[in-house]
């Protein structure tokens, strides 16, 4: 019994000291230092091996506030995991926000809104309806450029949102990080 008492008095003087630790106004400050656009569609079109297919593909997008077109930021794109939707990503497209990046968050293709059948990271549908996404991201002034139509852009995601980076890479020459 006294072990036990011992090990939670020990627990709690830890959790006691990580509050401690916090910033001061972390918890209180609920305002994000960014804007989220919510629930957009957008329609890819040129998909599929003959290239005569279109998807529509629901996405999110988390502009940091110090984005300008004399001040702009590197963007990421980030899809879900199997089974899943773009809301799966929003604790993730949270910190990047919150830390100046540009964040379009999609569903993939066949999940959470998104329109077409499921093709598991095909660079035929996949790869070339994330190439969609990442022209979305060019068109913007706020997002770093490298050179024409050439975002500073980089990918995030897991399961199938991490496959998806590859079919991307395999069809469209503007990914600078994985």
């Amino acid at each position: 019994m006294k072990r036990r008492r011992a090990t939670v008095v020990w627990l709690l003087g830890l959790i006691a000291g990580f509050l401690a630790a916090a910033p001061p106004g972390a918890a209180a400050d609920s305002t994000p230092p960014y804007t989220k656009t919510s629930d957009q569609t957008t329609r890819a079109t040129g998909l599929g091996p003959n290239r005569d297919q279109y998807c529509d593909v629901l996405y999110d997008l988390y502009v940091p506030n110090s984005a300008s077109p004399s001040s702009p930021v590197p963007a990421i794109l980030t899809t879900n995991g199997f089974g899943g939707s773009k809301d799966d990503q929003a604790s993730e497209a949270d910190l990047f926000a919150r830390n100046g990046y540009l964040v379009l968050s999609y569903s993939g293709l066949g999940f959470g809104g998104s329109s077409c059948a499921i093709e598991i990271d095909s660079p035929e549908w996949d790869g070339r309806a994330a190439s969609h996404m990442v022209d979305l991201i060019a068109a913007r002034d706020d997002v770093i450029k490298d050179g024409p139509n050439d975002p500073r852009v980089g990918t995030w995601g897991g399961s199938y949102g991490g496959g998806f980076q590859f079919a991307l890479a395999s069809v469209d020459f503007r990914i600078d990080a994985m």
